[in-house]
């Protein structure tokens, strides 16, 4: 074989491995991942089961978008659509509502932003049921601000335990979409 001939062949080897080379990187890529991939399809199937409830879904049930929104076509009902369903669920849970005051509006991109002032007074777990109500229920309800603290009018008392006698103030935000 001449110097040219094994030139040629040397080439031809050469391109060949390469093309082997670029042509398996992307299995070896892949290969390197699939650890992290099949931990993170994992935790994807965690989150799906939670957000399902049921634990046997395999997708997380379709949201609602209008369920969202606190309902009204200004916000002056919007704000009383708001009042009303934290009322409801401040009684559902068993605490006790002291005073409620609508925040002046916010207008944002088309959308009203609500706010609401709470004074609410109950037992420990009253408090955590109308907190987990607010935060899971329909509409959206966020909570911005929570003050906790004891009830002072018994303090005489030892029959009663401080966490069966607390004083709870929220600001609530929610958000009413309205077409303009």
């Amino acid at each position: 074989m001449t110097r040219r001939g094994i030139t040629g062949l040397g080439v031809l080897v050469l391109s060949v491995a390469a093309m082997v080379v670029v042509a398996a990187a992307p299995f070896a890529w892949t290969a390197s991942l699939a650890p992290s991939i099949a931990e993170q399809g994992d935790m994807l199937a965690l989150l799906e089961r939670k957000v399902s409830g049921s634990g046997k879904g395999l997708r997380p049930l379709p949201i609602d978008a209008d369920a969202v929104y606190v309902k009204g076509t200004t916000p002056g009902l919007a704000g009383a659509e708001l009042q009303r369903v934290v009322a409801e669920l401040a009684q559902t849970s068993g605490m006790k509502l002291e005073k409620m005051e609508v925040l002046p509006a916010e207008e944002r991109d088309g959308a009203t932003v609500l706010r609401l002032d709470v004074d609410t007074v109950g037992p420990i777990m009253a408090l955590r049921s109308y907190l987990h109500a607010i935060e899971t229920g329909a509409p959206l309800i966020f909570v911005r601000e929570a003050h906790i603290g004891v009830d002072g009018q018994d303090n005489e008392s030892t029959t009663v335990l401080p966490s069966e006698r607390l004083t709870v103030s929220l600001q609530l935000e929610a958000v009413a979409w309205r077409n303009n």
